[in-house]
């Protein structure tokens, strides 16, 4: 959850949801037991309530507030001394890289 990462909470969501969900499939009851060092944390609260709609209305004002997806669109852009000097011969030359 503390990962940098604005999909961070949703994951985290979704893996002890489906943790949860795989506890008690036989005729007995499961029992989930989250270890965490911040259980005041809203997304603890959410997963143990089954709270779907609450963990989507909290990402989407956070990512609206932070111009984050869907609210946008992010481009990863990694370059290489290889592709640098690529791009400079490239442009020297007036051809497009991309």
């Amino acid at each position: 959850m503390n990962f940098p990462d604005f999909r961070a909470h949703e994951r985290a969501f979704q893996l002890m949801a489906q943790v949860a969900g795989r506890a008690g499939r036989r005729s007995r009851q499961g029992r989930v037991i989250l270890q965490t060092k911040s259980p005041d944390l809203p997304l603890i609260r959410q997963v143990t309530e089954h709270d779907y709609f609450g963990l989507y209305v909290g990402q989407m004002e956070e990512r609206q507030m932070f111009v984050y997806p869907p609210f946008c669109r992010l481009i990863y852009v990694c370059s290489t001394i290889w592709l640098l000097k690529w791009g400079a011969v490239c442009a020297r030359c007036s051809v497009p890289v991309f």
